[in-house]
């Protein structure tokens, strides 16, 4: 969230963020802190484009009026108009009642499945299929499952804008060209598939938003990728696994990402992905292994902490070595031994 305040100035980020927190807190709702700063940044958007005088004119598909979504929606609009003087249309509360939409729970961990569909799974799976594209062109590795969803609301919003001539234009956005010239590019190679793929004429302004979107998915995709992932692997006899799981994350909370597993299954995503198993059984896996006791000792922390240095040392090493394979691969210079000087040198380069 810090580096979101580079985006949009004067905006007022952290007020936002009490602001939504507490208006879906006191419905008696809460947000899973993996979701959570992405429906902040949505919202965040969402409330820039109202500032800029740029609203949505045509209404969601199903009727959001009300929901539990519209109720908080209303309310962070009304506390934000209190700082900043916005009149959103109904369209526009009912617009971020469909970026809380299946993002909020209750807080009594009862879930409503009687979820209306604000956007149907088919241009859900479209927009997925142009994120693929588009990252593979850029060789980009990017995990935005958690943020396609409202990624997909952005660009149906986006979408019905550009139908009717109405683009969110945002002159301050504008900086992103110069500032993160690779963002844009990304951004703008994203804005021709949409446009090629829903025969529609996307105004350069809305660029602007979408830069905030994949600005946001590669910071996270770096941050998650320096982590360490750690497998937990015992079991619960007298809340072992519970215990040791507490003890690693209030010291190494910061530098790892910790699955607890009962069993190995090496289908697991987790398990293949893992960096580190720590286990407190001697077997061997194919993967690095830290055996610890079930009380973890002092001793253990140590192992653990050691092992997780080592990783996370490799890991800068080969993002390294990815940054710049592709820039120094011998087929990019010229190799001769048998230049003896720079004349020689200069007649070869003419």
């Amino acid at each position: 969230m810090s580096d979101i305040h580079a985006y949009f100035n004067d905006t007022g980020t952290d007020r936002i963020k009490h602001i939504i927190l507490n208006a879906i807190d006191h419905q008696g709702y809460f947000v899973d802190s993996v979701y959570e700063e992405n429906v902040i940044v949505s919202i965040i958007i969402a409330l820039y484009r109202i500032r800029d005088n740029h609203y949505i004119v045509s209404k969601q598909k199903n009727d959001l009026t009300h929901s539990i979504e519209y109720t908080i929606a209303n309310e962070i609009c009304r506390q934000y108009s209190n700082h900043w003087h916005i009149h959103p249309t109904k369209n526009d509360i009912a617009y971020m009642a469909s970026l809380l939409t299946g993002q909020i729970k209750s807080s009594n961990l009862i879930d409503d499945d009687n979820k209306k569909e604000v956007i149907s799974q088919s241009f859900i799976d479209t927009i997925n299929d142009i994120l693929i594209d588009t990252f593979q062109k850029y060789m980009l590795d990017i995990d935005y499952s958690e943020q396609l969803y409202n990624f997909s609301l952005h660009i149906d919003a986006m979408i019905k804008r550009a139908k009717i001539h109405r683009p969110a234009e945002n002159i301050s956005l504008n900086q992103l060209k110069n500032n993160s010239p690779f963002i844009h590019d990304v951004s703008v190679y994203l804005t021709q598939r949409i446009s090629e793929q829903f025969q529609i004429e996307i105004d350069e302004s809305e660029i602007g938003f979408i830069s905030v979107h994949i600005g946001y998915l590669i910071k996270n995709c770096l941050q998650n990728n320096q982590k360490v992932n750690v497998i937990l692997f015992c079991d619960q006899y007298h809340h072992i696994a519970d215990k040791i799981q507490k003890a690693l994350l209030a010291n190494l909370s910061e530098f790892i990402q910790l699955y607890q597993v009962h069993q190995l299954n090496i289908h697991d995503i987790h398990i293949q992905n893992a960096d580190i198993i720590t286990t407190k059984q001697t077997q061997i896996f194919g993967k690095k292994v830290v055996c610890i006791s079930p009380f973890y000792n002092l001793q253990d922390q140590m192992k653990i902490m050691t092992a997780t240095q080592e990783c996370i040392d490799q890991k800068k090493t080969d993002h390294f070595n990815d940054l710049f394979h592709t820039y120094f691969h011998k087929n990019l210079f010229f190799i001769r031994n048998d230049l003896t000087n720079k004349e020689e040198v200069i007649r070869f380069m003419g």
